[in-house]
């Protein structure tokens, strides 16, 4: 799905849209947890809908940034632990983006 396409601009945005606010003034102070689940849902569908292998993926760095989250709440050395999850991040970057071009012509 693309973001110009008629399935995106006129049936998952607006879906996405009216989950995200209608229920805002019912849900009291469930309100915010109410909404990141929903983008995080949306989000998930959404990758899914072009190649549902890279959801696994997304879900494996979603889980591997919550655990560094809660390791820079438990650590002395938050700086050594963010720069850990920045290497991670950058070398699957460069990894999925640019191994293909690196890789040798075979």
């Amino acid at each position: 799905m693309l973001f110009s396409s008629f399935s995106f601009l006129f049936w998952f945005l607006p879906a996405v849209l009216l989950l995200y606010f209608a229920p805002a003034p019912l849900l009291g102070r469930w309100r915010l947890p109410w909404q990141n689940a929903v983008l995080l849902v949306a989000s998930l569908i959404f990758y899914a809908w072009g190649e549902p292998l890279y959801v696994l993926l997304m879900l494996a760095v979603i889980a591997g940034d919550t655990l560094f989250g809660l390791w820079l709440t438990h650590t002395r050395h938050r700086l050594a632990v963010l720069w850990l999850a920045i290497a991670l991040h950058l070398s699957l970057l460069f990894y999925f983006k640019y191994a293909a071009f690196f890789a040798p012509v075979l």
